[in-house]
């Protein structure tokens, strides 16, 4: 049986302000195999990001355990890849400064990384916007370059969180089936969050679904679908069919809300004292980005910061000290040399 990629277990964390004491995970069992890509759909507000920075090595949990490739993640950021909600551009540095900037603090020569970057900008949908500033690119556009960021990092996984939620319902569309695509080519072990199941559906091989808060694992589905996924799938009859298994596994949550017997419930599950997470509110480790009023060019610390947002870290070792990550590849993907 082939190990997994990404594997967390029962993972639990609960944030606490004060003495309100806020329950996010409880439990949580999620495993990738090698070359598998994941959804995650839930309720708002059940830790589905939450789940993500653990992995991603920026959020220290209550309890659990959480790999990646074998190594114990918790705290030791710089095993995956991870795209945040934001795309966290840094308005200081053209578009491709800023799909550098993670290979160069990663010890990379800024020349090197352009090399590595500069033929994924077609790909990337891109071609001719290296030197644009973000402020002049649209929403798909920016989306894209954080993608390119993320991509380029020679790291086993990749965690994406929400990355197409901002967009609008035409350019979301096309996002999925460009990222499809994307990933078709890369085939490395992700961890994707959305709202959306229609998007679960077409770019995942399973699709986790969690409660509400504390988000447990309530179910999770196959997706049969042979790839490449061609957009007309979705009024497939078995899509549909499989589009109802997951809202039926989200429907009780869907105005638990408003039910004091409901809430009710949930109190006595959670214990005293501890109240039901609100929102995916800024972490502790979230911090602005600094712009140090020089456009062309980004102060260090501002750099540092935002990538460190962005769960991107200097270190790959798994005692966590900065180095290199190992032998770089000349595209998309981690190494493959035998």
């Amino acid at each position: 049986m082939t190990a997994a990629a990404v594997a967390v277990r029962g993972l639990a964390h609960r944030f606490s302000r004060g003495n309100r004491v806020t329950a996010a995970l409880d439990g949580v069992d999620v495993a990738v195999a090698p070359g598998e890509l994941v959804s995650v759909v839930g309720p708002s507000g059940c830790g589905k990001s939450t789940l993500l920075k653990v992995l991603a090595g920026v959020l220290v949990p209550s309890a659990g355990t959480a790999r990646i490739g074998g190594h114990d993640v918790v705290g030791r950021p710089g095993r995956a890849a991870y795209m945040p909600q934001r795309d966290l551009l840094l308005p200081w540095r053209r578009a491709m400064e800023n799909a550098t900037l993670g290979c160069e603090l990663d010890g990379l020569p800024r020349g090197q990384a352009r090399l590595l970057a500069a033929p994924l900008f077609e790909r990337f949908g891109l071609a001719g916007f290296e030197r644009a500033w973000p402020s002049e690119l649209s929403g798909g556009m920016r989306q894209r370059l954080a993608l390119l960021r993320t991509f380029l990092l020679p790291r086993e996984a990749v965690l994406l969180d929400e990355p197409f939620g901002a967009l609008d319902a035409i350019t979301r569309r096309q996002m999925v089936d460009w990222l499809q695509d994307i990933w078709l080519d890369d085939r490395r072990a992700s961890l994707f969050v959305t709202h959306d199941v229609e998007e679960a559906l077409v770019l995942a091989d399973r699709v986790v679904v969690l409660s509400a808060r504390p988000g447990r694992v309530r179910t999770v589905v196959p997706v049969p679908f042979p790839r490449p996924r061609a957009p007309e799938l979705v009024t497939d009859l078995g899509f549909v069919a499989l589009r109802r298994t997951v809202m039926a596994a989200l429907a009780p949550y869907a105005t638990e809300e408003g039910s004091s017997e409901q809430g009710a419930s949930e109190e006595g599950a959670r214990g005293p004292g501890v109240e039901p997470m609100r929102h995916d509110g800024p972490m502790p480790h979230d911090r602005p980005m600094r712009d140090d009023g020089d456009r062309g060019r980004g102060s260090g610390d501002g750099e540092r910061g935002a990538i460190d947002q962005a769960g991107v870290d200097r270190g790959d070792g798994d005692d966590g000290r900065s180095g290199t990550g190992g032998p770089r590849r000349t595209g998309v993907g981690p190494d493959r040399r035998g």
